[in-house]
């Protein structure tokens, strides 16, 4: 039990305000007029009639930091920031490291001629291909064709009466087209077989 006096502040007073304070977390409040003053060693002294009682104070100039916000700016005046909440590393703007190399890309498209269907294929990693269903073997190798421009990565087809033309884009932006003749179907009725019945690729690259 905590000893209780009715009389003035004496005595075990002190130490009963001490323990009362202890319990409150450090808190007092006082119904008493109060005066402050700053001390030499960062605390902050505060007097009421037969007490003395002193607290931590941050010291002049001290400015608490928030968890979780920028952290000013690097000499680059890039910013940095810091999440001190998470398991993230906080790390600095650093400069791109050098490319890499290509990735491959690859095209493919079809036109009709009738029932027939044709599907054009670039395997980006060189050679492109043309689909005829009328022939035993079906895909056609047309990168042998004088002027392919290599490495193509896109192909387009359309399809003009008995012609079929084949656009492809390479990897360099070169644009080049052949036409072949596919009616008849290729090796028959004189028209010669796959890639015989197409004609050399013709420069179509910008700005022509």
């Amino acid at each position: 039990m905590i000893p209780r006096e009715t009389g003035p502040f004496i005595g075990k007073r002190a130490w009963t305000l001490a323990f009362a304070t202890a319990i409150a977390g450090g808190v007092v409040a006082l119904s008493l007029p109060a005066t402050a003053q700053a001390g030499t060693d960062g605390t902050e002294v505060r007097s009421v009639p037969g007490h003395r009682v002193a607290h931590q104070v941050a010291p002049a100039g001290f400015v608490a930091v928030a968890k979780n916000r920028p952290v000013g700016n690097d000499e680059d005046g890039k910013r940095k920031c810091c999440d001190e909440d998470s398991k993230k590393k906080c790390c600095k703007e650093c400069p791109p490291g050098p490319p890499g190399p290509p990735g491959r890309s690859a095209g493919i498209d079809t036109a009709f001629q009738g029932n027939n269907k044709f599907v054009g294929y670039a395997q980006g990693n060189g050679p492109t291909f043309v689909r005829d269903p009328r022939t035993a073997s079906p895909w056609h190798d047309v990168s042998t064709l004088p002027g392919y421009p290599g490495n193509a990565t896109d192909v387009s087809l359309a399809v003009m009466g008995n012609n079929l033309h084949v656009t492809v884009l390479s990897s360099t932006g070169l644009i080049r087209q052949t036409t072949c003749t596919v009616n008849p179907t290729p090796g028959t009725g004189g028209n010669p077989a796959w890639p015989g019945n197409c004609s050399s690729f013709q420069e179509l690259t910008p700005p022509l």
